[in-house]
């Protein structure tokens, strides 16, 4: 998990297309050996708890500047379990901010 945490600051930027940072966490995911446990997941926070955009391989869509979002990847292997996490973001004129000032720790 430790991994995918990094690889969200990789390549979230402002205008950056959902589906190129799908394929970052991918590879990540993949050149750490655990891609086919990898659920990579994330939404828009707006009017409700998950908005638009959706977080998903394939979406073309891009960050636009003011939007909230939540990242959520996710690593399930059938019949042991899944672990998540998620974080929420937001997209500046510059950057992506992260909202949480919680400290990452897993055991």
């Amino acid at each position: 998990m430790e991994t995918q945490i990094r690889g969200s600051d990789e390549g979230c930027q402002v205008w950056a297309v959902i589906a190129d940072l799908a394929e970052i966490g991918i590879q990540i995911a993949r050149d750490a050996g655990y891609e086919q446990y990898l659920y990579f997941r994330g939404h828009g926070i707006g009017c409700a708890t998950h908005d638009l955009p959706s977080f998903a391989p394939g979406n073309p869509k891009r960050l636009e500047e003011n939007t909230v979002f939540c990242f959520e990847p996710m690593l399930v292997k059938n019949e042991f379990g899944t672990v998540c996490w998620e974080d929420i973001w937001w997209v500046t004129s510059d950057r992506v901010e992260r909202l949480n000032e919680c400290p990452f720790r897993f055991w």
